[in-house]
C-alpha cells in the first residue's frame, strides 16, 4: 500500500538537511493528512526524535494518541535554560495539554528576557486556537509588555488573526483593511502600545 504524500514529505524532511526544515518549517497538519494506518509509525518517529532532543517535535506532542508526553516534557523543562526557544516550545506544549495559564506566564518571561534576534512569540502565534480566550488575553498582555519590535509585530499579527482582522499569519501581502488595522494599532513604543491596546479592547473586546 502506497504511503500518503504527507507521510513521504515528513520522512524526507526529517531525514534531510536541517536547512530544509528551517526554510520550510514542519508541516502543521501532518497528523491530519496522513492515513490512519500510518499514524502509529509517525507518532513513534515524533516521540523518538523528541526524546533525543528534537524540540521541533514538541509542536505535535499535544496531538499524540499513542503517547502521554507530560512526564518527559516536565523532565526536559527542569533542565532547560530561561530564556530559550526550547523552554517556550516545551511550556506551550504543556499548556496545550493541560490548559494551565501558569505556563503562559513562563512563556511571557522568556519572551521579555530573550536577547536573540529571532522570535519566540512566533512559536506561539503559528499554532493559535481561535476558541482559546486565554491565548487571546495572553497575547494582548504580551503586546503591552516590554518586548522588542519584532516580537511586538508578530504578537499584533496573532491578535488581529484571532479577532478576524487578519486572514493569514505571517503574510506580507495584506489587504487594504488589514494594512489599515496594522497602521492604527501597531507601534514600536511600549507606552503607545498600551494606549492602542486599551482602545482596541474597548472596541473589540
Amino acid at each position: 500500500m502506497e504511503h500518503s504524500e504527507m507521510y513521504k514529505y515528513f520522512i524526507n524532511l526529517i531525514n534531510g538537511p536541517s536547512v530544509d526544515r528551517r526554510m520550510s518549517g514542519i508541516p502543521s497538519h501532518l497528523l491530519d493528512e496522513i492515513y490512519d494506518w500510518e499514524r502509529e509509525e509517525i507518532e513513534d518517529i515524533i516521540w523518538r526524535r523528541f526524546q533525543i532532543g528534537d524540540v521541533d517535535m514538541t509542536y505535535y506532542l499535544p496531538r499524540l494518541k499513542y503517547y502521554q508526553p507530560v512526564e518527559k516534557i516536565e523532565e526536559m523543562v527542569s533542565e532547560c535554560t530561561i530564556p530559550s526557544r526550547m523552554c517556550v516550545q516545551l511550556m506551550y506544549a504543556l499548556y496545550k495539554i493541560n490548559g494551565d495559564p501558569e505556563y503562559l506566564e513562563i512563556i511571557k518571561n522568556n519572551i521579555v528576557m530573550k536577547k536573540e534576534k529571532t522570535s519566540y512569540a512566533a512559536l506561539i502565534v503559528q499554532d493559535l486556537d481561535k476558541d482559546d480566550k486565554k491565548i487571546y488575553d495572553f497575547l494582548c498582555n504580551l503586546y503591552v509588555s516590554d518586548i522588542d519590535s519584532l516580537e511586538a509585530s508578530i504578537v499584533e499579527d496573532g491578535i488581529m488573526y484571532l479577532k478576524g482582522f487578519r486572514k493569514k499569519l505571517f503574510s506580507f501581502e495584506l489587504t487594504d483593511e488589514e494594512r489599515a488595522m496594522h497602521r492604527k494599532y501597531y507601534s514600536e513604543d511600549v507606552e503607545e502600545r498600551k494606549r492602542l491596546m486599551a482602545e482596541f479592547r474597548k472596541e473589540f473586546g
